[in-house]
């Protein structure tokens, strides 16, 4: 690694919180309430980091407008239930966090969660401390619409150059490809190796330590 990012960017749901498990969970039973055939894990884990309306467009194309309100419905009410008890860091995350703000590196998140959602797995792991802006699907454009980004590169005045994303889904990538931002894919959330290296990441993390001692190459450089 060459060079020093004064930005990194994150995605929320499988890149920083181990949500996957409650997110597919809450898609199958929602779709078991409304008798919609169920499909596979894989299926309902390629639509996580998209709005959840889109997510649930792309997963029942079929769906009325009314019927889609209630799936999102009945989505949240099991969502919330299991949320009870928070979903929690994946490993190395917070002792990452800290190495990365002891470096002076800015931190922001960028995803598909509503900002109620976002603030709530804030609020449970006591993150909010960490991140110095945010942007949630209900608040702009879904991805991988590069939208989001360019709010949150201008509200922190930094240049693209300057900036990383970081994600577990191609939408995550895709986001940050359409925007000329360089990327990192990390290999245990949502999506495959596979679909994440078809958009040219420029480092593959197989963990969250892997990331950050990556990064902290920059400081030594």
């Amino acid at each position: 690694m060459d060079k020093r990012y004064s930005l990194i960017i994150f995605d929320w749901d499988g890149t920083l919180i181990d949500s996957i498990p409650t997110i597919t969970r809450s898609l199958v039973v929602a779709a078991e309430q409304m008798g919609l055939s169920l499909l596979d894990e894989v299926a309902y884990k390629s639509v996580i980091g998209l709005s959840l309306t889109n997510a649930i467009s792309k997963l029942y194309p079929e769906l009325s407008d009314e019927q889609l309100q209630q799936f999102i419905k009945q989505y949240r009410e099991e969502y919330n239930q299991l949320e009870k008890q928070p979903s929690t860091p994946f490993p190395g995350v917070t002792d990452g966090l800290n190495v990365l703000r002891e470096q002076g590196v800015s931190m922001a998140v960028a995803t598909g969660k509503s900002r109620d959602g976002l603030n709530r797995s804030m609020t449970a792991n006591q993150y909010r401390e960490y991140f110095q802006a945010s942007r949630c699907a209900d608040e702009t454009r879904s991805k991988p619409d590069p939208l989001m980004l360019e709010q949150l590169l201008k509200e922190l005045d930094i240049p693209v150059e300057q900036a990383l994303m970081v994600g577990d889904a191609g939408f995550d990538l895709k986001m940050a490809e359409n925007l000329g931002m360089d990327r990192v894919a990390v290999t245990y959330g949502a999506q495959p190796k596979e679909k994440l290296l078809s958009h040219d990441p420029v480092f593959v993390a197989d963990s969250f330590d892997d990331l950050i001692e990556w990064v902290s190459l920059a400081e030594h450089s």
